[in-house]
């Protein structure tokens, strides 16, 4: 068998595998206490003779944290099932033209989330959109305590505080949205193996 031959299996092997892996990980989501109830967010900043005022309604602190352990993993470029890499997987094996053509816009969205379509902040300096203030949260506050991005949380006022927070949460929701959309593909466009339950196959070569 010639090395390309080879080449093209072990590649297969490894799409077939993230494609399983990432069905996987959505029903684990979907089993936590936030995929089990679903979750939103709702910002209000109230202007009065007071002054300024700041209420954030967002999910409980315990159940987001649970919740990204896996959450991550879909938006970590390092990370097998990251999001624009699912959707290569997909293009290169997807038949019909109808589902290719819906992972080039779902594309088209994550690209956009990944900036909170359009909307970017400044605060002490750094720039932040959506995929940026994400990594703020999760590695100044929730896994690795980048002291930068601590401090910057630390530092900011609660009316921008609670700004950076809804986006935050506000990411997660439209990525997640993006996942069930991307996992409703990969169901309609490949076969169920016979042999394993609940596991895909890709057409033949």
């Amino acid at each position: 068998m010639s090395l390309k031959r080879n080449a093209a299996i072990n590649q297969r092997g490894s799409d077939l595998y993230i494609l399983n892996l990432f069905l996987e990980k959505n029903r684990e989501l979907a089993e936590t206490s936030l995929g089990q109830t679903g979750f939103s967010v709702n910002h209000q900043i109230t202007y009065d003779q007071v002054g300024i005022t700041t209420v954030l309604d967002q999910p409980d602190e315990d159940a987001i944290r649970s919740f990204l352990l896996t959450f991550r993993q879909f938006v970590s470029e390092k990370e097998p099932l990251f999001l624009g890499r699912v959707y290569g997987v997909c293009y290169r094996h997807l038949e019909q033209d109808v589902l290719r053509d819906r992972i080039k816009q779902m594309r088209e969205i994550w690209a956009s989330v990944q900036q909170v379509r359009g909307v970017s902040m400044n605060f002490y300096g750094v720039e932040l959109s959506g995929s940026k203030i994400f990594d703020v949260w999760a590695n100044g506050w929730y896994f690795h305590s980048d002291a930068d991005y601590t401090q910057l949380l630390e530092q900011l006022p609660p009316i921008a505080w609670d700004m950076l927070r809804a986006h935050f949460i506000n990411f997660i929701i439209e990525v997640m949205r993006l996942v069930h959309d991307l996992c409703k593909v990969i169901l309609n466009g490949f076969g169920e193996d016979p042999a394993r339950l609940g596991f895909i196959l890709l057409h033949p070569a």
